[in-house]
């Protein structure tokens, strides 16, 4: 999953309204895990998994 898919895929839950460029500034951050292919950088499912849920219970 690239960068711009993972800001969609967080568009669809009403709670993780993202843009790429927060989704840059975690990465720099390293508050996400991700590899780069290229120019891309890619996430797997298991580290979205990991995270969405601790961002989740800390917006409510």
């Amino acid at each position: 999953m690239t960068v711009g898919e993972f800001a969609d895929f967080l568009r669809l839950h009403p709670a993780m309204r993202l843009h790429s460029s927060t989704i840059y500034r975690l990465l720099r951050q390293g508050k996400l895990r991700a590899f780069k292919v290229g120019s891309d950088w890619c996430f797997s499912r298991e580290a979205i998994d990991r995270w969405c849920p601790i961002e989740l219970k800390t917006k409510h």
